[in-house]
């Protein structure tokens, strides 16, 4: 495949979208439609500089898309999944170029980097896997399409600020653990359909509600962070929620586990939240 003329195209077809009186969010939007699947997946690793031979063969002349280590295709032979991990990619995945029909990516435990845009993922994404990587930057959690379930940025060097406030509908869990993220956060507008939650080992601040949880919330991390102050626990959801950790911060309270609430593992050292269990 020749890339410099497939850039060129892109680059040519591109600037034929802009104009001076259009918005800044669809100047050169990707109109993928006319590359095939095969195309799609070499343009998406176009931006791995070592080992990539693991996933497609000689890196001149790859083999056929349905053949490539991890990849998983539908009857029509368009790609549906994408996992690789444990393969010492190193590199930029070109996220842009993803088929509109890969609905899950997993490159967990690579050496991949560069920044994340979460607004060019294709909107059948439903799982994006991407933990354990050396990705840096701030990401836009607001610009997540509404199909995304599972979201896994866990273990990178991501920074900013969390916006946690409009999180797509159907999102059940969200993993931004052990990355740089800092300031406050919200979660009392968090999506319904959320059982995991772990902001946990980030220099996240400030105090945190937690009277409107979702109902059926069954994980949440908070731990080694610099939140504080004294915390209302009475709304948890006891009778969902199976592991809590406000380890390692400067909150205060006192959580109160009822009777029936046995399977309720909390982990709240090096913090003054007193954890007391109910008896009749």
């Amino acid at each position: 495949i020749d890339f410099r003329a497939l850039f060129s195209m892109f680059l040519l077809v591109s600037l034929s979208l802009q104009s001076d009186d259009a918005p800044a969010s669809h100047l050169g939007k990707i109109d993928k439609s006319s590359f095939s699947q095969q195309t799609l997946m070499e343009l998406f690793l176009d931006g791995i500089t070592k080992n990539k031979n693991i996933i497609c063969g000689d890196c001149d002349t790859p083999k056929p898309v349905a053949e490539w280590r991890g990849v998983t295709t539908n009857a029509d032979g368009e790609v549906t999944m994408f996992r690789t991990i444990y393969c010492a990619l190193f590199g930029t995945p070109q996220l842009q170029w993803l088929p509109e029909s890969v609905t899950k990516l997993d490159m967990t435990k690579n050496l991949l980097t560069g920044t994340l845009d979460l607004s060019v993922l294709p909107e059948s994404l439903e799982c994006l896997v991407l933990a354990d990587n050396k990705f840096s930057g701030e990401i836009a959690l607001e610009s997540l399409h509404q199909r995304m379930c599972v979201l896994n940025l866990g273990m990178n060097q991501l920074s900013g600020s969390l916006k946690l406030e409009s999180l797509p509908d159907n999102l059940k869990e969200l993993y931004l653990d052990f990355n740089s993220f800092s300031g406050t956060v919200c979660l009392t507008n968090l999506p319904a359909s959320m059982i995991s939650l772990s902001i946990n080992d980030n220099k996240l601040h400030g105090g945190v509600d937690l009277t409107r949880l979702p109902d059926g919330l069954a994980s949440l991390f908070l731990g080694t962070n610099g939140f504080c102050g004294e915390t209302d626990f009475s709304q948890l959801p006891f009778q969902t929620l199976k592991l809590f950790a406000v380890d390692h911060t400067q909150m205060s309270g006192t959580v109160v586990v009822p009777q029936s609430c046995a399977q309720l593992e909390i982990m709240a050292e090096d913090s003054q939240v007193v954890v007391i269990q109910e008896h009749n």
